[in-house]
């Protein structure tokens, strides 16, 4: 968030889900107003996508040592009914509009040029936190835990990312950010465990793409870079950008 006023949000996820569970996207939707995002076929709604007036949202399946309870809301509805509004502050009072129990545990990101918030829900209130200038990294075990191994190791490779952006090196900041989306932590602690490094595979479940989000100010677009498939496998590749609405 805020390295540089030309680029003030940077977003970059992988997407970790079961490879049975059926999905379309990114697509680009014109109604009831343009935005990017992913499609899960199976439950409706979206894990990340972004809007014509600038807002960005992102939302992570928070571990919890009960089953998820199939009954309630999917959480990829969120980042749909999200992705509706113009505006942080407005985004999060539409979800704290909602019982914190209509979801299974989750910890959502949003953010607009001009404001940043990560959201989780506990069984009996709401929690949030802003998000300041500098590098937020986010896992499923809980939001910026450092005790996760996975938030500590993506934290190391994402770190140099921030000085490029302050010095509008872009491109290579874009090409750092891949590496650490596609990294098995080789050589580090979190090696010994599969589900505690970036890029994740296993026999039924893993990294399934890999998304780069880049709002930049002056040219008013949010760049959308995409790799349907682990990002150590496929490169990112370059999506039509999402022009801004000058009327925000």
């Amino acid at each position: 968030m805020g390295c540089h006023p030309e680029v003030p949000v940077v977003v970059a996820a992988n997407r970790d889900e079961f490879f049975a569970r059926p999905t379309a996207g990114p697509i680009l939707l014109e109604s009831p107003r343009a935005l990017w995002a992913g499609v899960d076929l199976r439950a409706g709604g979206t894990w990340l996508g972004a809007n014509e007036y600038g807002l960005i949202a992102a939302v992570l399946n928070r571990r919890s040592q009960s089953p998820p309870d199939p009954s309630r809301r999917s959480r990829g509805t969120l980042v749909a009914d999200v992705l509706q509004c113009r505006t942080t502050a407005e985004a999060v009072a539409r979800i704290e509009g909602f019982a914190p129990t209509t979801f299974n545990l989750f910890t959502l990101l949003v953010a607009d040029p001009e404001a940043a918030v990560l959201l989780a829900n506990e069984p009996d209130h709401w929690r949030s936190r802003e998000l300041g200038r500098g590098l937020h990294v986010v896992t499923n075990r809980e939001s910026e835990s450092l005790e996760c191994p996975r938030h500590e190791r993506t934290v190391q490779l994402l770190s140099p990312v921030v000085p490029l952006l302050n010095g509008r090196d872009f491109d290579r900041a874009v090409t750092k950010i891949w590496q650490a989306l596609g990294d098995h932590g080789h050589g580090s602690a979190a090696s010994k465990d599969p589900l505690s490094v970036p890029c994740v595979h296993t026999a039924d479940y893993g990294t399934r793409s890999s998304s780069v989000l880049i709002l930049e100010r002056s040219a008013r677009r949010i760049r959308f870079l995409h790799a349907e498939d682990a990002p150590c496998r496929r490169p990112l590749q370059e999506l039509p950008p999402l022009l801004l609405r000058l009327d925000r």
